[in-house]
């Protein structure tokens, strides 16, 4: 969203933030034109009547929410704001997938059903998304907008040449990011890791609750020098640069950013075929390599087939480039906020 709000036409658009609170990884990446509004809440539900104030106040044309927790109560508020405002929410997940996973697994897929219709129109990531929310939430097939997230490939190519990435163990080397959840199934990367040779390193980005977890378990399949928690990288990409091959293991994504900005590193990417937009993204032979969900056997046959015949790196950004580059992706954006500020 960052990406987006630096990207868009000034001549047409006035942006703005509003935050629950200000700090964070990304601050420094808000653009220096657009004012910051503090809601000064903890946590999202805090939001909501400081949000609605603000809106009352300011009168946009659109707001634009993205997260699902936040959509469904900023649908739960929209009678409070001004009914000439459009609204737009942004999907960040495969929802019948992650609200399965969460602490109300009965009670939030019925708010999806009825909140999310209430939007004007609902941004997706994925063609796997909008099936989702059109099949199992009822969202009309109208509102349900394909747009993908945008990689700004001259950003980080210059990113990946500033600064040293962390010590990289093996003489393969391979990156994977993320937050260390379920989700993103690090634990079947770590399976996967066992099934190749010696010569393999890999070098986790990413901080979670299942640290402790994985370390342990990387430690029982003997993998330990092999294996090296990087943390949280405010800069990822002199690591992913580096890699010869970078993999994700997650069992479902939304539209996964970390796949974009590592093949725009160079990088070809190893990947399981999950729901979130991969087969979108993954072009096999010229990106990188797609195996079957869940099997740790076939991501390491993925993997060594990469590692021991790369694809070319400058084919490996462009296949990226020209499909998710910035100036496409919002334009696409710009045209369904002009077409419902209209």
């Amino acid at each position: 969203m960052l990406t987006v709000l630096g990207a868009l036409d000034r001549q047409r658009f006035e942006p703005s933030l509003a935050v629950g609170r200000p700090g964070g990884h990304f601050e420094d990446q808000v653009p220096p034109d657009v004012p910051v509004f503090d809601l000064g809440a903890r946590r999202a539900r805090g939001m909501i009547l400081p949000l609605a104030r603000l809106v009352r106040r300011t009168r946009p044309n659109v707001v634009f929410s993205s997260l699902g927790y936040l959509n469904m109560l900023v649908m739960l508020a929209r009678p409070l704001m001004p009914r000439s405002t459009s609204f737009v929410g942004r999907e960040t997940n495969i929802p019948s997938l992650n609200l399965a996973r969460s602490g109300f697994p009965r009670l939030l897929p019925v708010l999806y059903r009825r909140l999310y219709p209430r939007f004007d129109a609902v941004v997706c990531q994925s063609m796997d998304m909008r099936r989702d929310m059109v099949e199992r939430f009822g969202l009309p097939e109208e509102k349900a907008r394909v747009i993908h997230n945008p990689v700004d490939v001259e950003r980080v190519a210059r990113l990946a040449g500033q600064g040293d990435p962390p010590s990289m163990p093996g003489r393969v080397k391979l990156a994977a990011a993320g937050k260390l959840k379920p989700q993103k199934g690090f634990d079947l990367l770590l399976d996967a890791m066992a099934l190749l040779p010696g010569e393999y390193g890999l070098t986790i980005l990413g901080e979670g609750p299942d640290e402790a977890s994985l370390k342990a378990r990387a430690e029982s399949l003997g993998l330990g020098p092999r294996v090296s928690f990087a943390g949280f990288a405010a800069n990822p990409f002199p690591a992913m640069a580096r890699a010869d091959v970078f993999v994700l293991s997650s069992r479902f994504e939304g539209f996964p950013n970390v796949v974009l900005e590592a093949m725009a590193c160079g990088t070809p990417v190893a990947a399981f075929a999950c729901p979130g937009g991969l087969d979108e993204i993954v072009e096999p032979g010229v990106n990188g390599e797609l195996a079957d969900l869940g099997d740790p056997a076939a991501l390491a046959g993925a993997v060594r087939r990469l590692a021991e015949s790369p694809p070319d790196a400058k084919a490996v950004a462009a296949s990226v480039a020209g499909r998710f580059g910035v100036s496409d992706i919002v334009s696409r954006y710009q045209d369904l906020l002009l077409e419902l500020a209209s």
